[in-house]
């Protein structure tokens, strides 16, 4: 080492480029280190973007199975719908047939009624038959069947 003496410009000018070269080193590792974290964030927000944009197909796969199968449920509930309402229309047909044949009966029953009607004596005009032939029978010394 050398016995030098130093002058305070001397040091001022050692220790300002000291500080000059040591910002310089700082902006740059700085900088690197932005340029770093700023390509990590780009790679990182990528990732999240595949991986959501790949949550997101899969949700709309899982939305579409679903609704598939609420269509498959629904087709069945029309079929039996379906099935119902022809059993209506045949059971319907059944009673129009059913309800005929019951009027048929119901005015062949009107009819006998009717006929039976038209060849039947009142109780009244019976009695009074009853009380002549006595009468004849009596006149005539019959004795009656009874």
């Amino acid at each position: 080492m050398t016995n030098e003496k130093v002058t305070n410009e001397e040091l001022v000018q050692v220790v300002s480029k000291g500080f000059n070269d040591l910002r310089t080193e700082l902006k740059t590792d700085f900088k690197e280190g932005l340029n770093d974290l700023r390509t990590e964030l780009k790679t990182d927000l990528n990732e999240l973007r595949a991986e959501l944009k790949n949550d997101n197909e899969e949700l709309a796969r899982m939305m579409s199975r679903g609704f598939d199968g609420v269509q498959e449920q629904f087709k069945g509930v029309q079929e039996q719908f379906e099935r119902v309402d022809g059993q209506f229309k045949s059971l319907r047909a059944e009673l129009k047939n059913n309800i005929a044949q019951v009027d048929s009966r119901v005015s062949r029953v009107e009819d006998r009624v009717i006929n039976i009607e038209e060849n039947m004596v009142t109780r009244l005009e019976f009695e009074d038959s009853l009380s002549r032939t006595k009468l004849i029978e009596n006149k005539l010394s019959i004795e009656s069947g009874k």
